[in-house]
């Protein structure tokens, strides 16, 4: 199933089913889970809280019975209700784990007519394999789900997506202006939203009606892409400022707290795991096989691991693991991750660097 007869099913209200969303933009991903929760539970927060149920699992995480009781049991006082599952990191369980998701969400076939049931996987934590020659999980999911992919958008439609939204600061863009962003903030919806915002508030206040190069060079940071693996490698380099600076941006898109920790945790371990690679002497190519990881990628871990001696990598993802015990259990938001990143950023300063 594509995208846009996704969004035509959730127009016309013939929503039942079961959807398996996989892809690299979690943007859009996101949102058109929202609109089937929406358009299943309703927006009255008395009855959509009964109706619209949300599980996370990050790292190694899975729960069947959780998923099996939110899935089994009927709406209340309305016809439909919303079960979406996310996965940060579906790759990191075991195949027999993900044999037995499979199976569970196949039993569910023909068995809910009143239930939209969404599974969604992270763009980071899922190898969908090739068109050709598409991933075990993918495959079986197809025979029995409605598999909906979500690549970036082109560079044509995110040019008038932004233009869309300058427009709302009453603004037009300059010749140019969308292809800079571009370059400078990469595809990512994500990303793109938070620098349009800033760009726009900008200009407007400046008394502009119309966005310029120049405004785009005095707002965008050209950096690399604010990820968890950015602030995985501020945090080894004792760079707390940087790893704050990359959290608040996260902040600003109301990234889901769990979320950003999961991706954040995942990141440490690949990095943890390459490390360990590397002190036996293995390259990143056995790195990349093992992990099933592009060998681009892995080569970037593997250059962050070389710096990081073994035990202070493990060190950080027993303190990861530590945040999110405290997360689950206390909830507090952000301010898990916040202690994680200045307790980490301490220890490495401590120790004169990332050793």
């Amino acid at each position: 199933m594509e995208e846009r007869e996704l969004a035509s099913r959730i127009k016309s209200g013939n929503i039942a089913g079961m959807y398996f969303f996989w892809g690299s933009e979690d943007f859009t991903k996101n949102r058109r889970a929202a609109e089937l929760r929406r358009a299943a539970a309703g927006d009255d927060p008395s009855f959509s809280a009964f109706n619209a149920v949300d599980l996370f699992f990050g790292e190694g995480e899975l729960d069947l019975g959780a998923i099996r009781d939110a899935v089994s049991s009927p709406p209340l006082m309305s016809p439909c209700k919303a079960v979406t599952v996310s996965f940060s990191a579906l790759d990191s369980l075991k195949e027999k784990e993900r044999t037995a998701l499979l199976d569970l969400l196949r039993s569910f076939e023909g068995a809910i007519p009143d239930t939209v049931l969404v599974v969604k996987a992270t763009s980071d934590g899922f190898d969908p394999g090739t068109k050709k020659k598409p991933s075990v999980f993918l495959r079986e999911a197809m025979k029995f789900m409605n598999c909906v992919e979500f690549p970036y958008e082109s560079e044509g439609r995110l040019a008038r997506w932004m233009e869309r939204h300058f427009a709302d600061y009453g603004l037009t863009a300059d010749p140019g202006v969308t292809s800079r962003i571009l370059a400078a903030a990469g595809h990512s919806m994500y990303r793109l939203e938070g620098e349009v915002s800033k760009i726009g508030a900008y200009a407007a206040a400046r008394g502009a009606s119309s966005v310029t190069l120049a405004d785009v060079d005095a707002c965008v940071a050209h950096t690399e892409e604010e990820d968890a693996f950015a602030l995985a490698n501020a945090v080894l380099a004792g760079n707390t400022a940087e790893a704050l600076r990359i959290l608040s941006l996260k902040k600003g898109r109301r990234e889901e707290p769990a979320y950003v920790l999961a991706q954040i945790t995942k990141t440490i371990a690949d990095l943890a795991a390459a490390s360990l690679f590397l002190a036996e002497g293995r390259d990143r190519y056995d790195y990349a096989r093992t992990m099933k990881m592009n060998e681009y990628r892995a080569g970037l871990y593997c250059r962050a691991a070389s710096q990081a001696s073994p035990g202070r990598l493990a060190a950080l993802v027993e303190a990861a693991a530590a945040a999110e015990r405290a997360m689950k259990t206390g909830g507090a938001g952000y301010l898990p991750i916040e202690r994680l990143i200045c307790s980490q950023t301490a220890a490495a300063q401590g120790r004169g660097g990332a050793r």
